[in-house]
């Protein structure tokens, strides 16, 4: 087994047209575009679009550059060659970084070549990296609650927060038939982010993750949801769980090793006409054409290296994408710009 191929395969996110499953509206000809149903969007992430595209950009584009530079390409093969040599198949180190972690600092320690910050850093990259499965998709293993809709209130932060740590409780929980937990996006939108969320411009994911990770949550049957603006009721007899943190993420390693052990991660994606009518039958989305219309928040709940892409959770009801679900191309639309995940305490 040769993890090359696998771990290369991600270069061809990084141009179009290099076997890449592009998206297409229905009904669309070359040069026209069909006006879609239109979906809220939050202006507040919207307002940083540029910032968080070049972002989500840098990251993969550092992740590419990373894993087929020479040093990191030496590493894996010397990973390759122990775990040969001692009869370790590749595919034990999947989801192992203890083990992967021994076998690279085994490694280290008997190469006095491979010494230096650098090659500290790139080493833990190849443990990383290694350590991954090639897909994963966290609804396999029942760590996803079913989409929502947030109908026409700009509340989309307060949804991918729910619905992260709704990932996280049930990831945490490891069993296969637990009943989930429904946050109240209500409480998150409304109450925690009173006076600064609204249903006209949106919210912050960051402000968001802080106020959680302070204050807690609640569950949906406190608060039920509803699109318009709404004050912050009083509560009697709901139990504000707190058993929840946050945590900022800017690796893309470390972003998939988050949504192997946690479910789900949060991110932001500045959105264009065209993604209004995206996505049907799990086709990859990636920017064709259409004017900007905002920002959008969205729970990511996994990945597949061979189609290059993130899969993610919408809120938008099941009747967009594939049943409420989309894929988005690495590196695509701000994807990844800003990550925030929610683990249990």
């Amino acid at each position: 087994m040769k993890l090359l191929p696998a771990v290369l395969s991600v270069l061809l996110f990084t141009e179009v047209g290099m076997g890449f499953p592009l998206f297409a509206a229905p009904g669309v000809s070359k040069g026209v575009f069909k006006r879609a149903t239109r979906y809220p969007v939050d202006h507040r992430i919207g307002n940083n679009s540029e910032l968080i595209e070049n972002l989500s950009r840098q990251i993969h584009t550092d992740y590419v550059n990373m894993i087929s530079g020479d040093l990191f390409q030496t590493i894996l093969k010397d990973v390759e060659d122990y775990c040969q040599a001692h009869e370790i198949p590749l595919s034990d180190l999947v989801g192992n970084r203890t083990l992967t972690h021994s076998i690279v600092d085994g490694i280290l320690s008997s190469q006095e070549v491979l010494q230096g910050t650098v090659v500290h850093q790139t080493m833990s990259s190849v443990a990383k990296t290694v350590s991954l499965p090639k897909a994963f998709d966290s609804r396999k293993l029942n760590w996803v609650t079913p989409v929502r809709d947030q109908g026409s209130c700009s509340s989309c932060v307060a949804f991918a927060t729910a619905a992260n740590i709704e990932s996280s409780l049930l990831a945490s929980s490891k069993a296969s038939s637990v009943a989930p937990v429904i946050v109240s996006p209500s409480d998150i939108f409304f109450c925690l982010g009173s006076g600064d969320a609204n249903c006209n411009d949106g919210w912050d994911i960051s402000v968001a993750a802080a106020d959680v990770s302070s204050a807690g949550y609640v569950q949906e049957k406190c608060f039920p949801y509803h699109d318009t603006q709404q004050p912050c009721p009083a509560k009697e007899g709901c139990h504000r769980r707190t058993n929840i943190k946050s945590t900022s993420l800017f690796d893309i390693n470390d972003i998939k090793h988050f949504i192997l052990k946690h479910g789900a991660v949060v991110t932001a994606i500045v959105v264009y006409e065209d993604f209004y009518d995206c996505c049907q039958n799990d086709q990859v989305y990636r920017y064709r054409r259409g004017a900007l219309q905002g920002g959008h928040a969205i729970a990511c709940i996994g990945w597949d290296d061979s189609r290059n892409a993130w899969l993610c959770k919408n809120s938008w009801s099941t009747t967009w994408g594939t049943n409420g679900f989309f894929w988005i191309a690495y590196g695509e639309c701000g994807i990844m710009g800003e990550v925030m995940g929610y683990s249990t305490k």
